[in-house]
């Protein structure tokens, strides 16, 4: 008796502890659509019931403006449809919004939004008045206060006695008032690029309705997986805190070449939930062509699927039942082995040593990338001396780092051949258009990677000639570039003039600049 006794309290544990874990669960789980494409919009929004998804997000180029929707044509009447068909399917709709926008000259003096005239925040709490009155199917808004016209904490912008996070403040509840009069969700999203832009936002939120959601990236700016948490994550304990993701590789091959990542994802959220989260919100596309639904990026939203019902789900256990269901019991392991490679291939191709200067995936020109090593550097948002040694390095590199930073391109190269091998020993227990898929991915894959070598050697070894002229290195630039143009050619022909990544003529821009640069240099 005492033996079935100590059963029963143990089987009781486990229930309670169940359900005490259903219960911290995220309530949230919104996939983001980008691409103003009725018949794809409507593929994802039926699709996405099958991952548990209760939020549909409208944003990009379907609405980044509340003015799009609210101007003459067919874009609100199609938002407020599609909507509606999420309604049918159990979820709700929200759309994207960035202010300030769309302002009337009366309101601007000198190019510049007048904050203190008490009519301009009139005229922008009957803009959303006006847009719930014609759209009922929307269900909230999901506020940017930055890339857009006139960002209110810059005083570039913005003239106002106010300081910069009071602004944010009277933004908010400006818009508040009207979603609260028709019923409708604010999601304030803080997204900045700069550490004084998060603190502005995060001290504007404190006299703002509780009401009111946040939304935050993983990381503090845009999709660097070597960025750190974002330190906004948790800032906000007595408000629900959304976690924005990115399941469809926009630094990372476009959805075109592979980028799944479930250890990544879940090393982001197990720290989310540990501050709080209360859902999340997962981008799956960045574009039309370019979304992750059929590609091997859609184990991103399996992945997310997985752990918001349990994020102490071992990551072995979601790439086994992904990759059988969609590959088939013989080929998973031959997919796995090949896969598990491609995030490392994708950072160690589109990021130098942690740092950002590839062009969200498309190949960067040399401005693009001299611009970007400080205005994305890792040490703004890590300040060690680690990164700003880097950061400076990269400014001003020397022989050494060059061969250091060609060392990572070859690593990449290595990987997706190895990735490529796997794949081949595979190749019969695969259907012949899943092999297909994959191998062309992977060979896509590879072309990239030996291209961005070849603009590493090319962009770095002309920094260093800038400062230290020497002819071996002037010729073995001129030979970069060369080969630069034969792998436009190459990637053209094997996979056409618009592919993406290693854009031929984004890549001949390149080249053509460069030569530019390397006659005008001093000898």
């Amino acid at each position: 008796m005492q033996h079935k006794h100590y059963h029963f309290i143990v089987l009781v544990i486990i229930l309670l502890s169940t359900q005490l874990f259903s219960e911290s669960q995220l309530k949230i789980r919104a996939w983001q659509l980008h691409e103003y494409d009725i018949e794809y919009c409507q593929q994802a929004i039926d699709l996405a019931p099958e991952y548990d998804v209760t939020h549909i997000v409208f944003s990009h180029n379907l609405v980044w403006y509340t003015e799009e929707m609210l101007e003459a044509g067919r874009r609100g009447r199609h938002i407020n449809t599609l909507a509606a068909r999420a309604h049918k399917r159990g979820m709700k709709a929200w759309i994207w919004t960035h202010e300030v926008h769309g302002v009337p000259d009366k309101f601007l003096k000198d190019g510049k939004v007048t904050l203190d005239n008490p009519d301009f925040w009139e005229w922008e709490k009957e803009k959303y008045r006006t847009l719930f009155q014609r759209f009922e199917n929307i269900d909230g808004m999901i506020l940017t206060f930055h890339e857009t016209t006139f960002k209110i904490y810059h005083d570039d912008d913005a003239v106002s006695t106010l300081p910069e996070h009071e602004r944010v403040t009277k933004l908010i509840n400006t818009i508040n008032e009207a979603c609260e009069e028709f019923g409708k969700d604010l999601i304030v999203r803080t997204f900045a690029y700069e550490p004084a832009e998060l603190d502005w936002i995060k001290k504007g939120l404190e006299k703002v309705d509780k009401r009111v959601m946040v939304e935050s990236k993983v990381v503090p700016h845009e999709w660097d997986p070597y960025y750190p948490h974002n330190p906004l994550i948790g800032a906000f304990p007595e408000r629900k805190q959304i976690i924005e993701f990115h399941s469809a590789a926009e630094i990372g091959g476009y959805n075109m070449t592979p980028y799944p990542h479930p250890e990544y994802f879940k090393m982001r959220l197990k720290y989310d939930l540990e501050h709080g989260a209360y859902g999340y919100i997962t981008r799956i596309d960045v574009g039309t062509y370019y979304n992750a639904l059929g590609t091997p990026n859609e184990l991103n939203l399996y992945t997310l699927y997985r752990l918001a019902d349990n994020p102490d789900t071992d990551t072995e256990a979601i790439w086994k039942d992904w990759a059988v269901e969609r590959y088939g019991e013989a080929a998973a392991p031959y997919a796995i082995a090949a896969l598990k490679r491609a995030f490392d291939i994708s950072n160690k191709t589109y990021y130098t040593l942690e740092f950002w200067i590839t062009d969200h995936t498309k190949f960067p020109s040399y401005h693009y990338a001299d611009g970007h090593i400080s205005s994305r550097t890792v040490a703004k948002w890590i300040p060690t001396e680690k990164y700003k040694k880097l950061e400076n390095d990269l400014n001003n590199p020397y022989p050494e780092l060059l061969e250091e930073i060609l060392a990572e391109k070859d690593e990449a190269i290595a990987l997706c051949r190895e990735s490529l091998i796997d794949l081949e020993k595979g190749k019969p227990f695969f259907h012949p258009d899943d092999y297909n898929d994959l191998h062309w991915r992977f060979m896509l894959d590879l072309n990239a990677t030996i291209i961005w070598k070849y603009f590493n050697e090319a962009f770095f070894g002309y920094k260093i000639l800038e400062n230290h002229y020497s002819k071996p290195l002037h010729n073995r630039v001129v030979r970069a570039v060369n080969y630069l143009e034969r792998w436009a050619a190459i990637n053209e022909t094997e996979f056409g003039e618009d592919i993406v990544p290693g854009n031929p003529d984004r890549i001949r821009s390149f080249v053509k600049e460069m030569r530019e640069k390397l006659s005008a240099l001093k000898q």
